[in-house]
């Protein structure tokens, strides 16, 4: 089997990336509501931070409640923001 090329150019490669991915995974430190998870990866993947609430409400039913366990270790987990200063 021949190995599979992607036949787009680096810099159309790079512009499938994530939004976020030139961003680091920080805890936001304006608009949190408690520990600033849900802001921070809604700025690093690039959506509102209601949007990621909404689905971490909607995901504790089915998940049995493991993403609410899910939550503080990602508070304690993911660093937060640097000041300005």
């Amino acid at each position: 089997m021949e190995p599979r090329t992607d036949p787009l150019l680096h810099q159309q490669r790079r512009a499938r990336r994530p939004i976020g991915a030139d961003r680091p995974l920080v805890r936001a430190r304006q608009g949190r509501v408690l520990g600033g998870v849900c802001a921070g990866i809604a700025d690093f993947v690039g959506t509102r931070a209601t949007t990621v609430r909404a689905l971490w409400l909607v995901s504790l039913v089915p998940s049995l409640g493991i993403t609410a366990l899910a939550y503080p270790a990602a508070w304690w987990l993911i660093p937060p923001a640097p000041t300005d200063r």
